[in-house]
């Protein structure tokens, strides 16, 4: 992708980040520390900007390892919520949307990837974005 493309991109995702409400993250199965970190540094990004959002974990994930436990996964559900048609679904830390154990997910109103991996941009419908570093690095999320 060129530079152009990765900034196109970028902004789709920024866009979308401002402009929906109501949002579910979600990570791959088998989460790791990135994946965990990711989960909880949008989550709390979303709420300072005012978003309802909510952290998925798959019950199939759980226990998390001990080393988590120093992220605040308070509040995550284990469910899919009954609302996931009228959410953005975020998966972060997933360049395959088939990585995620829970396929219902897939049903959001709009399914953005962020990811520092390789994106398998065929297994996504909407919005990715190969690298989170790209999405922060400028700080302009309002």
């Amino acid at each position: 992708m060129s530079l152009d493309g990765v900034m196109a991109t970028r902004e789709q995702v920024l866009e979308r980040l401002r402009e929906d409400r109501r949002f579910v993250l979600a990570t791959h199965e088998h989460p790791d520390g990135d994946a965990i970190g990711s989960l909880v540094a949008m989550h709390e990004l979303l709420g300072a900007l005012g978003k309802d959002a909510v952290m998925y974990v798959s019950p199939g994930d759980l226990p998390l390892p001990s080393e988590y436990s120093v992220f605040a996964l308070e509040g995550a559900i284990h469910e899919p919520p009954p609302d996931i048609a009228e959410r953005t679904v975020v998966f972060l830390d997933c360049g395959n949307i088939d990585r995620n154990s829970a396929s219902v997910l897939r049903d959001g109103t709009r399914l953005l990837n962020i990811d520092h991996h390789h994106v398998d941009v065929e297994n996504l419908n909407d919005v990715t974005l190969g690298n989170l570093l790209a999405l922060i690095k400028n700080r302009k999320f309002v």
